[in-house]
C-alpha cells in the first residue's frame, strides 16, 4: 500500500554517486530500506487503481530469467528471439 516516504528516504536520493564500488549487502540493504517499501501500491491485490498491472511473482520470475538468459533481440537464430516472435504474434 502506497505510504509517504520520509524526508530521510528523499534525502537518500539526493545523494551523490558513489566514488568507489559498494558491498553488494549495502546496496541491497539500501535498496530494501529505500526503494521497496515505498512502492506505487500496486503490489497489494486489491489495487484497482489506473492501468497498470500489479506485481506477482510469475512476472518477476520472467523477467529475472530474461536477465539472467541475456540475449539481445535485435537479430541472430536463438531460442529467445524466437520465442519473442512467437509471443508476438499470438497477440496479433
Amino acid at each position: 500500500v502506497w505510504q509517504e516516504m520520509p524526508a530521510e528516504v528523499r534525502e537518500f536520493f539526493a545523494a551523490p554517486l558513489p566514488r568507489s564500488p559498494q558491498p553488494l549487502a549495502q546496496v541491497y540493504g539500501e535498496v530494501a530500506r529505500n526503494v521497496m517499501a515505498y512502492p506505487m501500491g500496486n503490489i497489494h491485490p486489491r489495487f484497482w487503481s489506473w492501468y497498470m498491472g500489479s506485481s506477482n511473482f510469475t512476472g518477476a520470475l520472467g523477467d529475472f530469467l530474461a536477465a539472467v538468459q541475456g540475449s539481445n533481440l535485435g537479430g541472430g537464430n536463438h531460442a529467445a528471439a524466437l520465442m519473442d516472435s512467437q509471443v508476438v504474434d499470438w497477440c496479433k
